[in-house]
């Protein structure tokens, strides 16, 4: 059993927003960032700075469609990872691509809202690979539900449950529990099972957050300079799950598992536009294979130790 095992087991119970970012489980605004405008656009470009053997590039793109007074919404995420060679050869010969994409597209709608309860639904379809699409079992397909029950003003209990067969923690349905309190403007905390969101400090001042999910650790201090204008440091924990086409066992998936640290810096362009720059260090970082990342690998190569440099780009349209 792989020595991350029990720390994967405490984050089952104590982790956050399992798919906000990727998997579209909560209405946009509800539990996320705030919809100012009708359509959210993020850019971002990940490029190694002194790596030569196994490295890691990625590009992304991500948008979040919900139009005023209606209860549909949308979202759409594509990422592409360059790890710098051509292909890895696993202990049993096999093949997999050095380029590794995921797209993923999301549908839902908020169909019972009122002062005390939202309930909203959610189906989603996309792939993750080495050879995107050209197999029909790498598929990915997600669907969930969600009753967001008000206690208060400040509080919030949240129930459902969220189904993905290609979820890499090795099972597909996972149930949705937690509780939401936003006391005051500097400490907000979402709990349960499975996640951990937790905020403290003012937006426009010092603040600090922890999103913990069963497949990754964020973690951003961010001192405010002036207005949006910040300065921000952080670490992150993060294992990325892709199904590849030679493989010779169904149920294995190939994974990325990250550990890095950053400073950065964010500000407005202008009107609408927010520019992020960080400069991190990549360490402790690995490929391997497995049906799940509870279960031991096959075969394990090391992402080589290395500074990174990524930019970022969020559109309010």
């Amino acid at each position: 059993m792989k020595p991350n095992f029990i720390f994967f087991l405490l984050m089952v119970f104590s982790s956050s927003l399992l798919a906000q970012g990727s998997g579209g489980i909560f209405p946009p605004g509800v539990l996320g960032p705030p919809m100012v405008t009708d359509f959210r656009i993020n850019l971002s470009l990940v490029d190694d700075i002194d790596s030569n053997i196994i490295g890691y590039s990625a590009s992304e793109g991500q948008i979040v469609f919900k139009p005023k007074n209606s209860d549909w919404y949308a979202s759409g995420a594509y990422r592409k990872i360059d790890l710098g060679v051509n292909s890895l050869f696993l202990e049993d010969g096999v093949r997999v691509g050095g380029e590794l994409e995921n797209l993923q597209l999301n549908l839902g709608y908020v169909f019972s809202k009122n002062k005390k309860s939202i309930w909203s639904a959610g189906v989603g379809f996309g792939a993750a690979s080495d050879e995107i699409f050209a197999e029909p079992r790498d598929n990915t397909y997600v669907a969930s539900v969600v009753n967001i029950r008000m206690i208060s003003r400040t509080q919030r209990w949240i129930f459902g449950t969220f189904y993905n067969n290609n979820l890499n923690i090795g099972v597909p349905v996972l149930p949705l529990l937690a509780y939401s309190m936003n006391p005051s403007k500097w400490f907000r905390m979402t709990i349960g099972l499975p996640f951990l969101n937790l905020g403290l400090g003012y937006r426009n001042s010092l603040s600090f957050n922890l999103l913990a999910t069963p497949g990754s650790v964020n973690v951003i201090l961010n001192q405010a300079i002036k207005g949006p204008i910040s300065i921000r440091a952080g670490y992150q924990w993060g294992v990325e799950g892709f199904q590849h086409v030679n493989r010779l066992v169904e149920e294995d998936q190939f994974f990325i598992e990250r550990q890095l640290a950053f400073i950065g810096f964010q500000t407005p362009i202008f009107k609408g536009f927010l520019l992020r720059l960080n400069y991190g260090y990549r360490f402790n970082s690995q490929l391997y294979q497995a049906e799940s990342i509870f279960d031991d690998d096959n075969i394990r190569f090391d992402l080589e130790n290395s500074s990174y440099f990524e930019a970022n780009l969020v559109l309010q349209l």
